[in-house]
């Protein structure tokens, strides 16, 4: 695996772990986003994952990380659940006119 580091043109202010593969991440900017490490098997990583405060993962990881920005508090609940979906092996036909 590959050890993930989150960086930003904004200077990363707070990352810090909700529960194991969830973290909040906050930005000089006043955005919040959520940050998802979902493992192979489409669960969220263990505790034995984590960031350091320079936004490196602690350890190499396989697996898919996600970024989802809160826009209002009640995301949160929302982008958790639906966190650990991850399409794989899919296609999209775009039509011509540029409609999905």
């Amino acid at each position: 695996g590959f050890t993930p580091k989150i960086s930003s043109d904004r200077a990363l202010l707070v990352i810090e772990r909700v529960s194991n593969g969830i973290w909040r991440l906050l930005n000089n900017g006043g955005k919040e986003f959520r940050v998802y490490a979902i493992d192979g098997s489409g669960n969220f990583a263990d505790a034995s994952v984590d960031f350091h405060p320079d936004g490196r993962m602690t350890k190499a990881f396989e697996g898919w990380i996600r970024l989802a920005e809160v826009q209002a508090p009640g995301d949160r609940e929302i982008l958790d659940f639906h966190a650990p979906a991850v399409l794989v092996d899919w296609q999209l036909e775009v039509e011509a006119d540029g409609l999905i």
